[in-house]
Protein backbone atom coordinates (compact mmCIF):
# COMPACT_ATOMS: atom_id res chain seq x y z
CA UNK A 1 0.00 0.00 0.00
CA UNK A 2 1.28 3.42 -0.86
CA UNK A 3 1.92 4.91 2.51
CA UNK A 4 0.57 8.72 3.18
CA UNK A 5 2.77 12.04 2.68
CA UNK A 6 1.32 15.53 2.92
CA UNK A 7 -1.88 16.68 3.41
CA UNK A 8 -5.26 14.48 5.20
CA UNK A 9 -4.73 12.03 6.77
CA UNK A 10 -4.47 8.64 4.70
CA UNK A 11 -5.24 10.85 1.31
CA UNK A 12 -1.96 9.13 -0.23
CA UNK A 13 1.23 11.14 -1.75
CA UNK A 14 0.85 14.61 -2.49
CA UNK A 15 2.24 16.70 -5.81
CA UNK A 16 2.22 13.38 -8.19
CA UNK A 17 1.84 15.11 -11.21
CA UNK A 18 -0.91 13.71 -13.14
CA UNK A 19 -0.53 12.29 -16.81
CA UNK A 20 -3.10 10.70 -19.31
CA UNK A 21 -2.00 9.22 -22.87
CA UNK A 22 -4.51 12.05 -23.92
CA UNK A 23 -2.33 14.77 -22.87
CA UNK A 24 0.74 13.48 -24.40
CA UNK A 25 -0.05 11.34 -27.08
CA UNK A 26 2.61 9.26 -28.43
CA UNK A 27 5.17 10.93 -31.03
CA UNK A 28 8.48 9.60 -32.82
CA UNK A 29 10.73 11.16 -29.72
CA UNK A 30 8.12 9.78 -27.12
CA UNK A 31 7.59 5.80 -26.24
CA UNK A 32 5.16 4.68 -25.10
CA UNK A 33 6.00 2.61 -21.22
CA UNK A 34 3.46 0.31 -20.91
CA UNK A 35 3.87 -1.80 -17.30
CA UNK A 36 1.03 -4.87 -16.74
CA UNK A 37 -0.12 -4.18 -13.52
CA UNK A 38 -2.93 -6.36 -11.56
CA UNK A 39 -5.71 -4.63 -9.29
CA UNK A 40 -7.97 -5.95 -7.62
CA UNK A 41 -10.96 -3.23 -7.69
CA UNK A 42 -14.40 -3.74 -5.49
CA UNK A 43 -12.91 -7.68 -5.61
CA UNK A 44 -12.05 -8.54 -8.76
CA UNK A 45 -9.00 -9.32 -9.98
CA UNK A 46 -7.99 -6.89 -13.30
CA UNK A 47 -5.02 -7.20 -15.78
CA UNK A 48 -4.14 -3.95 -17.14
CA UNK A 49 -1.31 -2.72 -19.34
CA UNK A 50 -1.01 1.12 -18.46
CA UNK A 51 1.64 3.89 -18.80
CA UNK A 52 4.00 4.40 -15.93
CA UNK A 53 2.31 7.75 -15.16
CA UNK A 54 -1.35 6.84 -15.49
CA UNK A 55 -3.33 7.87 -12.71
CA UNK A 56 -5.43 5.00 -10.95
CA UNK A 57 -8.44 7.34 -11.32
CA UNK A 58 -7.96 7.76 -14.89
CA UNK A 59 -7.42 3.27 -14.90
CA UNK A 60 -10.66 3.09 -12.84
CA UNK A 61 -12.33 5.65 -15.43
CA UNK A 62 -11.18 4.19 -18.74
CA UNK A 63 -9.74 0.57 -18.21
CA UNK A 64 -12.35 -0.94 -15.71
CA UNK A 65 -15.55 1.47 -16.56
CA UNK A 66 -15.89 1.93 -13.27
CA UNK A 67 -16.94 6.19 -12.99
CA UNK A 68 -18.15 6.89 -9.97
CA UNK A 69 -14.51 8.59 -9.04
CA UNK A 70 -14.86 11.59 -10.57
CA UNK A 71 -11.91 13.88 -12.03
CA UNK A 72 -12.55 17.95 -10.80
CA UNK A 73 -9.04 19.36 -9.94
CA UNK A 74 -6.75 16.80 -11.18
CA UNK A 75 -4.05 17.86 -8.44
CA UNK A 76 -5.58 16.31 -5.13
CA UNK A 77 -7.08 19.06 -3.63
CA UNK A 78 -11.10 18.37 -4.04
CA UNK A 79 -11.82 15.41 -2.98
CA UNK A 80 -14.11 13.82 -6.15
CA UNK A 81 -11.85 11.15 -7.23
CA UNK A 82 -11.47 9.44 -3.32
CA UNK A 83 -11.51 5.65 -3.28
CA UNK A 84 -10.15 3.17 -0.84
CA UNK A 85 -7.07 1.41 -0.78
CA UNK A 86 -7.00 -1.45 2.06
CA UNK A 87 -9.65 0.91 3.63
CA UNK A 88 -7.81 3.97 3.18
CA UNK A 89 -9.35 6.90 1.71
CA UNK A 90 -6.81 7.77 -1.44
CA UNK A 91 -6.94 10.74 -3.94
CA UNK A 92 -6.59 8.12 -7.17
CA UNK A 93 -6.12 11.82 -9.50
CA UNK A 94 -2.58 12.08 -8.15
CA UNK A 95 -2.21 7.94 -7.01
CA UNK A 96 0.00 6.58 -9.64
CA UNK A 97 -1.61 3.58 -10.64
CA UNK A 98 1.46 1.20 -10.72
CA UNK A 99 2.51 2.01 -6.81
CA UNK A 100 -0.75 0.91 -5.68
CA UNK A 101 -0.70 -2.39 -3.67
CA UNK A 102 -3.94 -2.89 -2.07
CA UNK A 103 -7.69 -4.05 -2.52
CA UNK A 104 -9.05 -0.97 -4.33
CA UNK A 105 -12.97 -0.04 -3.17
CA UNK A 106 -14.93 2.71 -5.39
CA UNK A 107 -17.97 3.82 -4.52
CA UNK A 108 -19.75 1.18 -6.89
CA UNK A 109 -17.84 -1.29 -4.42
CA UNK A 110 -19.61 0.02 -1.50
CA UNK A 111 -23.20 0.66 -2.52
CA UNK A 112 -24.70 -2.45 -0.77
CA UNK A 113 -22.33 -1.67 2.88
CA UNK A 114 -23.29 1.76 2.91
CA UNK A 115 -27.21 2.07 1.28
CA UNK A 116 -28.32 3.62 4.38
CA UNK A 117 -25.40 5.94 3.76
CA UNK A 118 -26.83 7.26 0.04
CA UNK A 119 -30.47 7.21 1.57
CA UNK A 120 -29.03 9.27 4.58
CA UNK A 121 -27.32 11.51 1.93
CA UNK A 122 -31.08 12.07 0.01
CA UNK A 123 -32.84 12.44 3.01
CA UNK A 124 -30.56 15.58 4.81
CA UNK A 125 -30.16 17.49 1.24
CA UNK A 126 -26.15 16.13 1.79
CA UNK A 127 -26.18 16.70 -2.38
CA UNK A 128 -27.46 18.85 -4.91
CA UNK A 129 -25.35 18.90 -8.16
CA UNK A 130 -24.32 15.40 -7.13
CA UNK A 131 -20.63 15.59 -8.64
CA UNK A 132 -18.91 15.17 -5.75
CA UNK A 133 -21.53 12.75 -3.97
CA UNK A 134 -19.01 9.59 -4.82
CA UNK A 135 -16.46 11.36 -3.23
CA UNK A 136 -17.88 12.54 -0.27
CA UNK A 137 -19.69 8.98 0.28
CA UNK A 138 -16.28 7.36 0.49
CA UNK A 139 -14.82 9.48 2.67
CA UNK A 140 -17.88 9.11 5.30
CA UNK A 141 -17.55 5.13 4.55
CA UNK A 142 -13.98 5.31 5.67
CA UNK A 143 -14.79 7.44 8.61
CA UNK A 144 -17.83 5.27 9.44
CA UNK A 145 -16.00 1.98 9.59
CA UNK A 146 -13.26 3.49 11.86
CA UNK A 147 -16.17 4.92 14.55
CA UNK A 148 -17.14 7.88 15.79
CA UNK A 149 -17.35 8.71 19.51
CA UNK A 150 -21.04 8.73 21.07
CA UNK A 151 -19.99 12.09 22.16
CA UNK A 152 -22.51 14.44 19.25
CA UNK A 153 -20.22 17.72 19.76
CA UNK A 154 -17.00 15.45 19.18
CA UNK A 155 -18.13 13.24 16.17
CA UNK A 156 -19.12 16.29 14.65
CA UNK A 157 -15.91 17.76 15.13
CA UNK A 158 -14.28 14.85 13.90
CA UNK A 159 -16.48 14.66 10.69
CA UNK A 160 -16.07 18.06 9.89
CA UNK A 161 -12.42 17.83 10.36
CA UNK A 162 -12.02 14.62 8.07
CA UNK A 163 -14.17 15.76 5.84
CA UNK A 164 -12.78 19.13 5.15
CA UNK A 165 -11.02 17.15 2.08
CA UNK A 166 -13.61 16.45 0.11
CA UNK A 167 -15.26 20.10 -1.11
CA UNK A 168 -18.63 20.71 -2.09
CA UNK A 169 -19.82 24.17 -3.97
CA UNK A 170 -23.89 23.45 -3.53
CA UNK A 171 -24.41 22.11 -0.03
CA UNK A 172 -22.42 23.79 3.01
CA UNK A 173 -21.98 20.92 4.54
CA UNK A 174 -24.49 20.82 7.02
CA UNK A 175 -26.25 17.89 5.42
CA UNK A 176 -23.57 15.73 4.82
CA UNK A 177 -22.50 16.14 8.32
CA UNK A 178 -26.42 15.30 10.19
CA UNK A 179 -26.07 12.52 7.40
CA UNK A 180 -23.14 10.89 8.37
CA UNK A 181 -24.13 11.54 12.00
CA UNK A 182 -27.40 9.50 11.69
CA UNK A 183 -26.13 6.64 10.33
CA UNK A 184 -23.71 6.55 13.32
CA UNK A 185 -25.91 6.73 15.20
CA UNK A 186 -28.38 4.06 13.76
CA UNK A 187 -25.27 1.47 13.33
CA UNK A 188 -24.80 1.87 16.94
CA UNK A 189 -28.44 1.09 18.11
CA UNK A 190 -28.83 -1.48 15.48
CA UNK A 191 -25.67 -3.17 17.48
CA UNK A 192 -26.48 -2.72 20.54
CA UNK A 193 -29.88 -4.37 19.92
CA UNK A 194 -28.04 -7.52 18.30
CA UNK A 195 -29.58 -10.01 15.97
Amino acid sequence: MLKETEGHAGFGPAGVKRNREADFPASPGRAVRGKPIRLNVNGIERDCVVDVETSLLNVLRESCHLIGAKEACGRGECGACTVLVDGVPFLSCITLAVRVRGAVATVEGLAEEFTDLREAFAEHGGFQCGFCTSGQIVRAAALLRQGLPVDVAEAERIIRYEMSGNICRCTGYNGIVAAILQVAERRRGAARAGP
